[in-house]
């Protein structure tokens, strides 16, 4: 397949995806599903779809990222998100050979034990809550330069003792220039709802998930030690503007659907790495502070052969940040 026919087959997804997610209904669920858990997209500002080079644990975010280099990879990545709540991500990504790649993952979010009460207000206990999704991937190469990608994800969620079970599927595209200084991908990802509501009655009337459709380029310039990122995403709607505010200018509500990420990379053993989010400085900053709401930054460092530790800080507020630590290994 040539690049012309590639790119061509890689905007046609892209259209018919996007046109499909806008359509969707306002209802949502299982929101912890959008948020980004692989250390290393979290420095660059948060869920990219792409990469210069292969990440364990990033194909998370989009199935086609699952590449052969990947084989035999695990890696885990932790972060206490505030007081009591805390993410974790585990995956492990395999090489068949004539079939292509496998990857088996688990995601994690915890929101500590909840003070319950009845309607008049008399204790019950505390109740914890906790949702959950297994995430099955399967990646192929259609072309050189160009793969495809799925995973299928069952979800359950316990919320203080309701709970809900519900399946959804991501999709992804992924190309990447022969010198490897372009990347380009797109990632639809949470297509699906429920199959069982919050409702103790057991009614019918369940949620549909918000699909979530994002599309990252990265370009590394000739014999530069760095790669930039930007991912556009919520194609779904153009303003966004909070219920309440006033409406922003053309120009922030433009860069509220980007992400821009920059990684340094002097050596093959370290990289650094820098990243800004227009809609969370907008949205999580205080109105007369601005503070480091919506920046992030990482680091990353090959202890051995097949080792590597990383480690990122996002600021989602004043009150303080979230540390996010990756570990990730290629087993013999």
């Amino acid at each position: 397949m040539s690049k012309v026919r590639s790119i061509l087959v890689f905007s046609a997804a892209f259209l018919s995806i996007a046109t499909y997610s806008k359509a969707q209904s306002d209802e949502t669920v299982y929101d912890f599903l959008r948020l980004p858990y692989n250390t290393r997209s979290i420095g660059l500002g948060g869920k990219h779809a792409t990469l210069s080079n292969d990440e364990p644990g990033m194909w998370t975010h989009n199935p086609a990222l699952l590449q052969d280099t990947l084989h035999n990879h695990v890696s885990l990545d932790a972060a206490p998100l505030t007081e009591g709540i805390w993410t974790a991500q585990a995956s492990y990504s395999r090489k068949i050979d004539r079939i292509g790649m496998l990857g088996i993952a688990f995601q994690h979010i915890g929101y500590g034990d909840i003070d319950a009460t009845d309607q008049w207000g008399a204790s019950l206990g505390t109740k914890s809550s906790n949702e959950n999704a297994i995430l099955l991937t399967y990646s192929k190469m259609l072309a050189p330069n160009l793969s495809a990608g799925a995973t299928f994800k069952p979800v359950w969620s316990n919320l203080t003792g309701y709970s809900s079970f519900g399946i959804c599927m991501d999709f992804g595209l992924s190309f990447r220039s022969t010198d490897r200084r372009i990347s380009a991908a797109l990632a639809i990802n949470n297509v699906g709802g429920q199959l069982s509501s919050y409702d103790a009655d057991g009614s019918t009337n369940h949620q549909t998930l918000r699909p979530h459709v994002s599309m990252t380029y990265a370009y590394t310039p000739l014999h530069a030690p760095f790669h930039v990122l930007l991912t556009v995403k919520d194609f779904r709607k153009w303003d966004l503007t909070p219920e309440g505010q006033n409406k922003i200018a053309f120009a922030d509500c433009l860069l509220r659907h980007c992400i821009i990420g920059i990684e340094f990379q002097p050596a093959k053993a370290f990289y650094a790495s820098v990243g800004y989010d227009q809609r969370k400085r907008r949205e999580l900053r205080m109105s007369s502070i601005g503070g480091a709401a919506g920046l992030s930054w990482g680091i990353g460092l090959k202890l051995a052969k097949r080792i590597d530790i990383k480690y990122a800080m996002s600021r989602y507020h004043l009150a303080g940040t979230t540390n996010s630590i990756g570990f990730s290994m290629k087993l013999q």
